[in-house]
């Protein structure tokens, strides 16, 4: 599998770096332009309505592990 890079919103105002599996959660890293780490299972409640809205179109990639943090190592190296 190779990471899936999908071009972010608004000239790059925010960018799904790399996703981290946790039992019962998915945790999202994202530039914004700090690294801020969000929770996949509150992504449906943020307030920043354009940063919901572009996790949200990334949902069968990050459900799917495409975008995991293992893959971003990989493609640095």
């Amino acid at each position: 599998m190779t990471m899936q890079w999908k071009r972010p919103p608004h000239g790059g105002k925010y960018k799904l770096v790399a996703t981290r599996k946790y039992k019962n959660d998915i945790g999202l890293i994202v530039l914004c332009p700090d690294r801020r780490e969000y929770s996949w299972r509150n992504v449906a409640q943020l307030h920043n309505h354009e940063l919901r809205e572009y996790l949200l179109s990334l949902q069968k990639g990050i459900e799917v592990g495409w975008h995991e943090e293992e893959l971003l190592d990989k493609e640095l190296e």
